[in-house]
């Protein structure tokens, strides 16, 4: 009991909230029984990643258009129309859609009732990272710290650059520090110098040699919808990768249950998605 009231329930109510009390103990059970002590970086980061999955995918024949805002999909006769802002429409004979639940319900104007209830039942939390490079070191000998004082406005300060080399980053000490929240949290609202001055005294009480003259860069990233909040039964509301409108499939973390999300589940999860087409 005390090492849950210690350990487990700070980091349960750290990361879902309020939303603790109803997490499924499946989830919680897979979470600690799936953490390994080995961890993988892909050298240069998720942008490299990125930049080397675009690059495979056009040499594939593939072809990625940015900057367009999808309004509606409709299953046709023949296929699938994209309906797509202020662009002409596109056709496809499948499509693969991978937005959040409650955007895909809104997206697809003829989805069975069933179906959509299911994708508007899964709910989730937004989060926010702020990165920081620092002129020195933040902590010593330490990669991953999660803090477990509820009075602390964020959940984990990671010095990125005590798991991978400085000098791989200009020789600056990189470090992250994030949270979920709700989707209405006023520090989405916030500016990053705003955070920035705000967790300045936090991390202070980790290394009092902290300063805001410390910090040589900032980015602050936030995403509406990045984790799904596994509650009790929650098997019974995952929407099928195959909606019932043939043309179209669906394949998001939230079907990733009773594991977390995560990189490697999204590569198991495309596969999954791409071989039952």
């Amino acid at each position: 009991a005390q090492a849950y009231q210690k350990i487990w329930e700070p980091l349960l109510k750290g990361k879902f909230k309020q939303h603790a009390q109803i997490v499924s103990m499946r989830w919680f059970w897979a979470r600690i029984f799936k953490r390994t002590p080995k961890l993988v970086y892909y050298e240069g980061g998720f942008s490299e990643f990125t930049r080397d999955l675009e690059k495979a995918f056009i040499e594939k024949g593939g072809k990625i258009l940015y900057g367009q805002s999808v309004e509606q999909i409709i299953q046709t006769e023949n296929g699938v129309t994209v309906l797509i802002a202020e662009q002409e429409n596109k056709s496809f004979d499948k499509i693969i859609a991978t937005t959040p639940p409650h955007i895909f319900a809104k997206q697809v104007t003829n989805l069975p009732d069933d179906y959509r209830e299911k994708l508007l039942t899964n709910k989730g939390l937004s989060a926010y990272t702020l990165v920081l490079s620092l002129t020195h070191p933040l902590m010593q000998n330490t990669y991953w710290l999660s803090v477990n004082d509820e009075s602390w406005p964020f959940l984990a300060v990671v010095e990125h650059t005590n798991f991978v080399d400085k000098k791989n980053y200009g020789n600056e000490h990189i470090v992250y520090i994030g949270d979920y929240v709700d989707q209405n949290d006023p520090i989405l609202s916030k500016s990053k110098d705003e955070i920035v001055d705000a967790f300045i005294p936090f991390l202070k009480k980790i290394n009092p040699l902290v300063s805001r003259e410390s910090v040589t860069r900032s980015f602050l990233f936030s995403v509406q919808y990045a984790q799904p909040i596994f509650t009790c039964g929650y098997q019974q509301t995952i929407p099928s990768i195959q909606t019932p409108l043939s043309n179209i499939l669906y394949a998001n973390m939230s079907q990733v249950y009773p594991w977390d999300r995560g990189t490697n589940y999204a590569i198991e999860l495309g596969i999954t998605c791409a071989n039952s087409i």
